[in-house]
């Protein structure tokens, strides 16, 4: 960390922009923060995305705050800013795994298919936050919402805090396998009640509206759980190939 000269900055962000591998961490009045992509020791994939899931977390607990009382939406835009560029330097630093397979060896990548999972979980956690986004800017006061919907609510940021607490700290496929199942039970018996749910609200235009979201945010859970899954299937073809 450096101090620089207002004036600077600017001028540094656009030279950091040429220069490939360099990334704007954190930008201050005097000061910014960058860092090497391409140095592993200066970057870590687990830290990146347990950053997204933390930020992403916060949103939906503001979210689920709203239906109650009144958030401040000045910090559901700063937190998302700050999602938006974590998940595009998440991309770029995949993106450069994928085509050096030396860079993607020394961050323990050993195979593309573990690479392909991080850009995908990447991207559900960015259309997930959207889509409590959505809701949060269209009703930034509070609105009257059906206290099974904000059951339902509060059962799926249980869901997704547990599914991203725990795939952030797996070391082993064991675990993988326990959070995996427990979690697409929990999406699929949620999945087999909401078409009943739905219909239910079909003449409540704002209820329908959150009970819709509830479904949209249940498929990126799934596909969540599901690249879980994958990740156990790579692990066991090691093991037993």
């Amino acid at each position: 960390m450096i101090n620089f000269n207002p004036e600077l900055i600017i001028k540094i962000s656009k030279i950091c922009n040429l220069l490939e591998g360099f990334e704007i961490f954190e930008e201050y009045d005097d000061f910014i923060i960058i860092r090497n992509i391409f140095s592993p020791e200066n970057l870590s994939f687990r830290e990146l995305l347990s950053r997204m899931a933390t930020l992403s977390k916060f949103i939906f607990r503001d979210f689920l705050r709203s239906l109650s009382k009144e958030v401040e939406v000045r910090n559901l835009v700063e937190r998302d800013e700050e999602i938006n560029r974590l998940y595009l330097l998440g991309v770029r630093f995949l993106h450069l795994c994928l085509a050096n397979p030396e860079f993607s060896l020394k961050l323990g990548f050993e195979s593309n298919m573990l690479i392909i999972g991080r850009l995908l979980l990447l991207k559900n956690v960015e259309d997930l936050v959207d889509i409590i986004k959505e809701l949060l800017s269209l009703y930034s006061k509070p609105v009257r919402v059906d206290d099974k919907i904000k059951r339902i609510l509060g059962e799926v940021y249980s869901i997704y805090s547990e599914m991203m607490d725990h795939f952030v700290e797996f070391e082993n496929e064991e675990e993988i396998v326990d959070v995996s199942k427990r979690v697409l039970r929990k999406i699929n018996e949620l999945s087999e009640k909401l078409p009943v749910i739905i219909r239910e609200y079909s003449r409540d235009a704002l209820n329908y509206h959150y009970i819709l979201s509830v479904k949209e945010i249940v498929e990126k859970l799934k596909t969540m759980a599901t690249i879980m899954n994958n990740y156990l299937f790579y692990h066991q073809s090691r093991i037993f190939p």
